[in-house]
């Protein structure tokens, strides 16, 4: 079996071959970067973007938390992660600690990633996922169109603001793992859904420091900062400012016209199916971006990303955004994708600078 880790973006295990050993089914992986990391089957994990928590000790470098990625199936991690350089002697190691953290009861040491469902107005469970540092400070990272909080690209950013603050992902209502139908358009209902979250941890003493948002989360974060202003640092990664295009792209001539004669599509995707009805296409198109960006006060800090190879949304939008929103900063990255692939990293770094303050690093 090939797997991928990463420790804080760098590979430890590539591509690796991973070999049967003999105790309790656990397996080992061997690549010239990464020597002795054991790992066993089990539910801990329901999904490759999670992170778990990991204590690297040496006599050169003390002690410190850390976390880092799985890209790979359903593992729970134990034992220890020797890292080796080619040829060289152990440089410290990585003490790894995993729980079931769909089990209840369990409450995890700080930085070990916690189930949480929080309700929406409407009654529904959204379902997240804290990754707690022991920091009061947190920061609340929302999803794009059919995706979800075990999108890579959110984990990446998450997996690099747990250097300085603890962060949760959350499904809106109707996708990933939350209750409810999902819609098409719903724009302003997920503004409810990021409210629902924001208050909650609000209630349990958390000081929410920034919200984030990739793609239509992106969007969200917009919306919500021109309707509620009470979150003084935002960030939209590639997201849409004109909803009147795009969506024809996507649906195809053909999709149109059944949209328009019998008022709903079906449209197939790489999750499965969903529909789209006249109905959810309007909520879209009514959706104001231009004015919500307008609105959003003064002594609300945004940052604006996006990539020049953005396949989905125009790097144009951005723009647009920039010379509407009153205080902001755009950030174009060159060569980005709208996933931000090989270059997710370098966008956790551009987002935490941000939010941290250092703009000189933007």
């Amino acid at each position: 079996m090939a797997m991928n880790l990463s420790f804080f973006g760098r590979e430890l295990a590539s591509a690796g071959t991973w070999l049967p050993s003999a105790a309790h089914g656990e397996r080992r992986a061997r690549s010239p970067e990464a020597a002795d990391l054991n790992y066993c089957n089990g539910s801990g994990w329901s999904n490759p973007s999670n992170l778990v928590s990991v204590s690297r000790t040496g006599d050169s470098i003390g002690r410190r938390s850390a976390s880092f990625g799985l890209d790979a199936s359903r593992f729970a991690l134990v034992g220890i992660i020797r890292h080796r350089r080619s040829g060289s002697s152990p440089c410290g190691a990585w003490i790894v600690n995993c729980s079931n953290m769909s089990e209840p009861g369990i409450i995890p040491p700080p930085g070990i990633p916690k189930n949480i469902s929080i309700p929406n107005p409407h009654g529904e469970k959204l379902a997240g996922v804290l990754d707690d540092t022991g920091s009061k400070e947190l920061c609340i990272l929302c999803h794009g169109l059919r995706s979800s909080k075990r999108s890579i690209t959110l984990g990446v950013i998450a997996s690099t603001l747990v250097t300085a603050f603890s962060a949760f992902r959350f499904d809106f209502a109707g996708n990933g793992e939350s209750e409810g139908v999902f819609a098409y358009g719903n724009y302003w209902r997920e503004v409810e859904d990021l409210r629902a979250v924001v208050e909650y941890w609000r209630g349990q003493g958390r000081e929410i420091n920034a919200i984030v948002g990739h793609s239509k989360g992106g969007s969200v974060v917009i919306l919500y900062a021109s309707k509620y202003g009470d979150v003084k640092t935002v960030v939209s990664v590639s997201s849409r400012f004109d909803l009147t295009v795009g969506y024809r792209e996507r649906f195809g001539e053909g999709g149109m016209r059944k949209l328009e004669q019998i008022g709903y599509l079906d449209v197939k995707d790489r999750i499965g199916t969903y529909r789209v009805t006249l109905k959810s296409l309007q909520d879209r198109l009514s959706t104001d971006m231009g004015g919500a960006a307008e609105s959003i006060s003064q002594d609300c800090r945004v940052l604006i990303v996006h990539g020049t190879a953005d396949e989905v949304v125009r790097v144009e939008d951005a723009r647009l955004y920039a010379e509407r929103i009153p205080n902001n900063v755009l950030r174009i990255i060159d060569g980005a994708n709208h996933n931000y692939e090989g270059q997710r990293e370098h966008l956790g770094g551009v987002v935490l600078n941000f939010i941290q303050g250092n703009l000189s690093k933007i």
